[in-house]
């Protein structure tokens, strides 16, 4: 696997460093222990965003409260990319 790269719209502040992508490595059981997967109606997995800024912070090694701070739509992409790699075992759109 391998690691998979997120263009955010919108720089977040990591004390004097912008931040314009995030990198995430792929994730092990490790980086899944202490997060509670919850499924929808239709039996969809559901990552809510506290579940990815702990992953996210697990995958790229930058704080959850920096993480907090990217707008509403990298939180979603961030969101969808853990979703999907959680729930097929590869990355969306990526080969």
């Amino acid at each position: 696997m391998e690691e998979c790269t997120i263009k955010l719209t919108a720089p977040i502040m990591h004390g004097q460093n912008e931040i314009t992508e995030l990198t995430l490595r792929p994730i092990t059981g490790k980086d899944m222990m202490g997060i509670k997967f919850e499924f929808d109606t239709s039996g969809k997995m559901v990552v809510d965003a506290d579940a990815s800024f702990k992953l996210g912070y697990k995958l790229t090694g930058i704080p959850a409260p920096v993480l907090s701070q990217m707008i509403a739509p990298d939180v979603l992409n961030l969101s969808i990319e853990l979703q999907s790699f959680l729930a097929s075992g590869q990355w969306t759109g990526r080969s």
